[in-house]
């Protein structure tokens, strides 16, 4: 008995009346000189699996004594009662053919609605390609900042527009030679060869990467602040000052080709800022504990993520220097300066507290000539940074959790009118249309509207009771009282948590038998495993139970 897939046999003891062939996957193979074929394999089409690459059974014997019943089990099933499992078993199942290229389907279950997605369609040239070009430096240039200063220097002899990430270039229009070279003065005077040569042309649909490029400068017209790939604009930021707290809106884009052409896709984000800067939560953490103030304080703020206003980038707080201050000095290009001096002479900013710590951020830095990355040391000060993101303590303030979601869980119309304002936005800056029009590109001012259907109330099988679900999809309740249909006991299992997580973890273990007892899921008490280090990525692989409880 060969089974490949949902409800696909075929019992090779039995006589072969006919040639048959038993089509699973693609790829054929014959077996024996019996004049039966036995099509197997999920490779691409034509392609020969090789011999004794699927084992079979003996002839005359059963491949899975688990699916032949005798007669007399099968009057025994008859004769119990119907269990909900038994209805769930005996639902049909549908197969697919996998030798079938895929196409559109239309549902028949439920009723036709009209819905709207999060999509908005990009118009294009037809007759409009992109030009695409490799940049080259001689010497190499590690920094992208000075790469785009670079080539920017000669930006109006290849026609002004492009998009360029620091080793591809784009361009709309296509140069006269195929290696076109520029040179530029360094700031010691020597000379930077610019060699650009042409690769391809390619349409404006091939192109993935390029118009996350592209988004990424409309973005930056439109003055919203990245953070990892959303982009937030603090502009239209929502305040909550009795709890000093302050919501950013913002989306998170990425362009794919689908029916009917390109469409971008923009789904609405929210990010959680504190008015109160890190170093308001140092003097705070060391009124209530001054004895062991730096361990509390790491505590506190280790793999934190801050803001700093005076250029909108984020960082990770790695750790916390209280053997500098502001006053320190560091060491660049134009010689040693401290850090008073730097952001009075960069930014215009005096800061106030000069005996406060630094924040150290750690960053990687991979260059030309190295193959491993090296650390980059970025030192902040506390006074300057804002903390980002859900801390604890706000998790743990209910009221405050349903307050914010007031803001970030929106409602279907909500989220429309949030379409409406980003293409809005895109529409009303010249710099953001611009960007677009040299390029042929056009956003259509409408979301995307496609047929669906909205399918029955469904039912949930438990051990001994068929619940529906509501209009809603909601069964929670009924989820605490019911017993589930197969609940598989956690017997072995470990638990990973941070030192400072100790209480946490064993607050969850007590916990979690009276959640789970209601329902027939037996979890014993686990092996706990506490991790000291303060920062640390771990991929388990394998993991024995006779480890030490320290890493």
């Amino acid at each position: 008995m060969l089974g490949y897939g949902r409800g696909l046999r075929r019992d090779l003891s039995q006589p072969a009346l006919a040639p048959k062939s038993l089509d699973i996957g693609v790829g054929t193979q014959s077996f024996g000189s019996t004049a039966k074929t036995c099509r197997v394999g999920f490779g691409r089409r034509g392609k020969i699996l090789p011999s004794g690459s699927h084992k079979l059974p003996a002839l005359g014997t059963n491949a899975s004594g688990d699916d032949s019943l005798s007669t007399k089990a099968q009057d025994d099933e008859k004769s119990k009662e119907v269990h909900p499992k038994d209805l769930i078993m005996k639902e049909p199942k549908e197969t697919s053919s996998l030798l079938t290229s895929p196409k559109a389907t239309h549902g028949v279950k439920g009723t036709p609605i009209q819905l709207v997605c999060n999509h908005i369609r990009i118009n294009s040239d037809p007759n409009k390609g992109i030009y695409v070009y490799e940049v080259r430096f001689i010497p190499n240039i590690d920094s992208n900042r000075l790469r785009r200063q670079y080539l920017n220097e000669h930006s109006v002899k290849f026609g002004g527009t492009k998009t360029f990430d620091g080793v591809t270039l784009y361009l709309p229009i296509l140069l006269k030679d195929e290696l076109t070279t520029y040179v530029s003065k360094a700031y010691d005077g020597s000379d930077i060869e610019i060699r650009i040569l042409f690769k391809r042309k390619e349409l404006l649909k091939h192109c993935m990467q390029f118009y996350n490029v592209l988004f990424d400068r409309i973005m930056k017209t439109l003055n919203y602040v990245r953070f990892d790939r959303k982009q937030f604009d603090p502009t239209s930021s929502i305040v909550l000052p009795q709890h000093q707290l302050e919501i950013w809106p913002g989306y998170v884009t990425a362009v794919d080709e689908h029916e009917g052409g390109l469409l971008l896709c923009c789904d609405v984000s929210h990010r959680l800022l504190c008015q109160k800067t890190i170093s308001e939560t140092l003097l705070e953490i060391f009124r209530r504990n001054p004895k062991h103030f730096q361990e509390t304080a790491k505590k506190a703020l280790l793999g934190a993520t801050v803001i700093t206003r005076y250029n909108n980038k984020t960082y990770r707080i790695d750790d916390i220097c209280f053997e500098k201050s502001p006053r320190s000095t560091f060491t660049f290009k134009e010689g040693t300066l401290s850090f008073l001096d730097y952001y009075r002479r960069n930014y215009n900013i005096e800061i106030k507290d000069t005996n406060q710590p630094l924040l150290i951020c750690i960053k990687k830095q991979r260059m030309s000539q190295r193959s491993q990355a090296e650390d980059l040391v970025i030192c902040l000060i506390p006074e300057l940074c804002y903390v980002t993101g859900l801390r604890d303590e706000i998790r743990a303030n209910h009221k405050l959790m349903r307050e914010i979601a007031t803001f970030t869980c929106l409602s279907p119309v909500q989220r429309i009118n949030a379409l409406k304002k980003f293409y809005t936005n895109i529409d009303n800056s010249p710099e953001s249309r611009k960007i677009l029009s040299v390029w042929g590109l056009s956003l259509v001012q409408n979301y995307e509207e496609i047929s669906g259907r909205q399918l029955d109330e469904e039912k949930v099988y438990f051990d001994r009771k068929i619940v529906p679900v509501g209009p809603k999809a909601d069964f929670s309740k009924c989820l605490v009282n019911n017993t589930i249909l197969e609940a598989i006991a956690i017997e072995n299992w470990l638990l990973i948590h941070c030192e400072k997580d100790s209480k946490a973890a064993l607050s969850f273990c007590e916990h979690m038998p009276v959640g789970t007892n209601s329902f027939g899921l037996i979890v014993e008490r686990p092996q706990f495993v506490t991790v000291y280090r303060s920062f640390c990525i771990y991929v388990v692989t394998h993991v024995s139970f006779d480890c030490v409880n320290k890493v």
